[in-house]
């Protein structure tokens, strides 16, 4: 006598039917992973570091211009912490003359941009100035940056 007490029939299909569920769902997460992955993030310039990162002109008298020539290094850093090749700064504020470096100007494509020479001056009755920073990437929106100058630091 077959009747529905037999349960081996109701099982047969059961592990097949669970194989192509998984096969399915392990497809579908392959492709959702892969598209979101892909997804690039946003390109900007994170941090930046400069040497010096406060500028200490001598003591002089209140009356006169107190200036001092020194070199400034600039390093940019994108949006995964990594040294941003290829950026050109842009220097001006307490200087006699606006300043453009390159991170190529020093022979290496490093992330580091040099300021040579630069002559960093306040006029007299002045005690405190800044030099103002822009850093330029193509494809990257530029940042502004400040380094304090300070008389007779």
């Amino acid at each position: 006598m077959r009747s529905m007490r037999d349960r081996t029939g109701g099982i047969e299909g059961m592990p097949l039917q669970l194989m192509i569920v998984v096969i399915v769902a392990g497809l579908v997460l392959a492709v959702v992973l892969g598209w979101t992955f892909s997804i690039q993030g946003p390109a900007v310039i994170k941090r930046v570091n400069v040497d010096p990162e406060t500028v200490n002109l001598p003591a002089v008298a209140e009356d006169r211009t107190a200036s001092r020539t020194l070199s400034i290094y600039v390093t940019a850093f994108d949006g995964k912490d990594q040294p941003l090749q290829g950026i050109v700064v842009t220097l001006g504020g307490a200087v006699a003359r606006t300043y453009v470096a390159q991170d190529s100007g020093d022979g290496a494509l490093n992330g580091t941009a040099s300021l040579r020479d630069v002559q960093v001056t306040l006029p007299p009755g002045i005690f405190v100035g800044e030099l103002t920073l822009t850093i330029q990437k193509a494809g990257f929106p530029s940042k502004t940056w400040s380094i304090p100058v300070v008389r007779g630091a």
